[in-house]
């Protein structure tokens, strides 16, 4: 799992991973297809993260996710998150 973050980090965001831990992995079924989603928290990296394919990034303090628009399967990961 941890080479696949790896590789995805470096691909989307053009940062290297100093060290990361699972935070949780969520099972969501959408009307068309059910997914499996592991979720990390990044403590240390290299580099300054950018949207490499395009999608737009930016910090959010973690009490303001819930402002945001994002998808239904994230709603648990951003609940724990809030909880911490």
């Amino acid at each position: 799992m941890e080479s696949a973050l790896n590789r995805e980090l470096a691909e989307e965001l053009g940062i290297e991973v100093g060290s990361a831990s699972h935070f949780e992995r969520i099972e969501h079924d959408y009307p068309e297809l059910a997914v499996s989603i592991d979720f990390f928290r990044v403590e240390d990296w290299n580099g300054e993260p950018s949207g490499r394919e395009g999608q737009q990034i930016r910090w959010v303090e973690r009490s303001l996710l819930h402002e945001y628009r994002l998808l239904p399967a994230d709603t648990p990961v951003i609940e724990s998150l809030q909880s911490l």
